[in-house]
């Protein structure tokens, strides 16, 4: 019974030496290089935390990559998949056909010239001039 009412104290007084050592390892810099933030926002400029990014695997099966490159073997990473939005609203699409409703992708709008001759617009109005975009024919 002795050694039970002995590993008490040493427990606490553990506790008090070492407070939250997790707490510790979770800090972060923020971009203006105030360090040991543990919430959500810099305790000195409020800047919030970056987001954690996803874990990649390059083409050589490195897994764990978090950066621009593997680091193991220098392999970039690969570009994002372009997503497109259907017309009934759903996002996140990839392939040709809406993954929830079937609906094909859309054409890809032709560019114009509007009627000052500034070539490659794809909105309604001019990039350049701010034209309209001649109506269909």
């Amino acid at each position: 019974m002795k050694k039970k009412f002995f590993l008490i104290p040493v427990f606490i007084l553990f506790l008090i030496c070492f407070p939250s050592v997790s707490a510790q390892e979770d800090s972060w810099t923020c971009t203006n290089g105030h360090e040991g933030n543990t919430g959500n926002f810099c305790t000195q400029c409020g800047e919030p935390r970056p987001a954690a990014k996803e874990p990649w695997t390059c083409e050589n099966g490195h897994e764990g990559n978090t950066g621009n490159f593997c680091t193991q073997c220098g392999a970039p990473r690969p570009a994002a998949e372009e997503t497109w939005t259907c017309i009934n609203g759903h996002e996140g699409n990839t392939g040709n056909f809406c993954t929830q409703c079937g609906e094909p992708r859309p054409a890809a709008e032709e560019p114009w010239t509007c009627e000052n001759g500034h070539a490659g617009n794809t909105g309604n109005f001019c990039t350049q001039c701010g034209a309209p975009r001649p109506a269909a024919e």
